[in-house]
């Protein structure tokens, strides 16, 4: 049997620890088929130091899946873990009648308790162990369609793919969503972190100043369509270039009546109006 070796071609070495264990794991011997099946019948008769045995001559095989889920949150011990957790399940439950080897049967559990560990690290709230399976049947479901429909499938094709409800779909993908660390590094090379590409609302953007004139510019220009009198009220009535004032204040400035100079300023303010409709490029 081709005898599997973990190199640093498979995965980074960063951690001590993870190099003396992969060492040593790398030193125990494969079991034949032969050997595995009579193990397996040893661990169902709960002979002493049986599925141990069996356990450590697959670990190997673990390490090589948890390399295919690194960079999603956890650390590749903890992915190792998970995946060691998976594989003990397995062998209390192979059944070597069938013929073929335990890791044949154990991919599917080191994957899903590598998967449940993945959804419930990132998450504040802890989901139920159904919601986390619905989810794997989800995303499998997922990827299985698009690779045969070159698209995405609909809630209802899902639905019918996996036999759960539209409902809970949506409830389980809703669920889904990770939370993040605003100082999670976003780029190596720079160091920026998320908090660094969020906007500060209590600075102004950088082109404000420039908004702002052009705005200015072309209440001037739309004003400039009024008699000088009537310019001058908005102006003071809005406050545009000044203190904003009152029609009392206004008809006292001018020397007209209250109402006069309500008038005019409705009147004003029709016009601009008519005028805007006609020359929608200013944008107001």
């Amino acid at each position: 049997m081709r005898k599997l070796k973990i190199t640093q071609s498979i995965l980074n070495r960063d951690s001590g620890e993870l190099s003396i264990y992969l060492n040593e794991i790398n030193k125990i011997a494969l079991l034949s088929m032969d050997e595995e099946a009579r193990l397996i019948r040893d661990v169902r008769k709960s002979v002493a130091g049986a599925r141990n045995r069996v356990v450590e001559a697959n670990l190997r095989f673990v390490v090589s899946i948890a390399k295919t889920f690194q960079g999603r949150g956890l650390s590749m011990l903890d992915l190792i873990s998970a995946g060691n957790i998976g594989l003990i399940h397995s062998v209390e439950k192979f059944d070597e009648t069938h013929g073929f080897k335990l890791i044949t049967y154990a991919v599917w559990w080191i994957r899903q308790n590598i998967w449940r560990c993945l959804q419930e690290s990132n998450r504040v709230v802890r989901l139920p162990g159904n919601k986390i399976l619905n989810l794997l049947k989800i995303n499998q479901a997922s990827s299985s369609f698009e690779q045969k429909n070159e698209r995405l499938p609909t809630y209802w094709e899902l639905s019918e793919e996996i036999g759960v409800s539209e409902e809970k779909i949506t409830e389980c993908i809703l669920s889904s969503e990770r939370t993040c660390s605003l100082d999670m590094v976003i780029n190596e090379e720079t160091g920026y972190t998320l908090m660094d590409t969020i906007a500060d609302e209590n600075v102004p953007p950088t082109d404000a100043a420039l908004l702002l004139d052009s705005f200015h510019y072309n209440i001037e220009k739309v004003l400039k369509i009024l008699p000088s009198r009537q310019q001058l009220i908005l102006k003071m009535f809005y406050g545009i270039g000044q203190t904003e004032r009152t029609l009392e204040d206004i008809s006292i400035f001018l020397n007209r009546s209250k109402e006069r100079i309500r008038q005019l300023r409705d009147d004003a303010i029709l016009a601009i109006r008519a005028y805007l409709r006609d020359n929608p490029a200013f944008g107001f």
